[in-house]
């Protein structure tokens, strides 16, 4: 038998990671998989083990709901950086980038372009990245075809300042 330890990245749930983990195993054994939809559905019952790891009040739900659609339409513009109408980018890039340093949980956007122009604005930029960097790296330890992309991000965690 394979043992699994269970923990949570963020500590925000009133359920132990390791209960969690295991009840969400259960479900997949005997249904063949987990989709978000049927985790939210067996966790609507006030007993379920779950249950209090969700938003029910409706009004809350709501709101939160709307917060991220617009983070995610922010994040889902794009655009191709021009100067004197030449191309600078030849791909389009994110218009807009988190200028917000990541132990604040609001994200404060701005304009790519002028992100970058700013010294302070274009460090928390790159901080921001290193973060995502090393939370792709985490979420793919386990796949060795990607040996060269994890030395390359550490080589580029270490090499930014």
């Amino acid at each position: 038998m394979v043992y699994k330890k269970y923990d949570y990245r963020a500590t925000q749930y009133k359920v132990p990671a390791q209960q969690a983990g295991e009840y969400i195993d259960s479900l997949i054994e005997t249904e063949g998989g987990i989709t978000p939809r049927r985790l939210l559905d067996v966790s609507r019952s006030e007993t379920a083990l779950l249950h209090s790891c969700f938003e029910w009040d409706d009004t809350k739900a709501a709101e939160a709901h709307r917060i991220s659609q617009a983070r995610y339409f922010i994040g889902n513009l794009v655009c191709v950086v021009t100067q004197n109408d030449e191309p600078v980018t030849t791909e389009p890039v994110r218009a807009y980038v988190n200028v917000k340093p990541q132990e604040h949980a609001k994200g404060n956007f701005k304009h790519v372009i002028s992100a970058l122009s700013d010294d302070g604005e274009r460090k928390i930029v790159l901080e921001n990245a290193k973060r995502d960097a090393r939370i792709f790296k985490e979420k793919y330890a386990y796949l060795k075809e990607l040996a060269d992309v994890f030395t390359a991000i550490d080589e580029f965690i270490g090499g930014v300042a």
